[in-house]
């Protein structure tokens, strides 16, 4: 992936958490032209769709946030 997809989808994990933002409204923000296309790189990137990631990572207040993680790799 590229750095600017890599960036787009670290920021993509950190709007999951507000639970007030839909997908399509972090798809925007994010650069992607719908939900569909943040859902496709979403899930090429993490493995799951941007649903079962927030829901995984931030379902509680206070959570450690174990499960997937949202970091980029290293770069050379």
């Amino acid at each position: 992936m590229t750095y600017l997809t890599n960036r787009r989808m670290l920021l993509a994990s950190e709007l999951l958490a507000d639970y007030q933002l839909s997908t399509a409204r972090i798809a925007a923000k994010v650069g992607y032209g719908g939900p569909f296309a943040l859902s496709t790189a979403f899930k090429r990137r993490f493995g799951a769709s941007p649903t079962a990631f927030r829901n995984q990572n931030y379902a509680t207040v206070g959570s450690n946030h174990a499960g997937m993680t949202a970091t980029l790799p290293t770069q050379k």
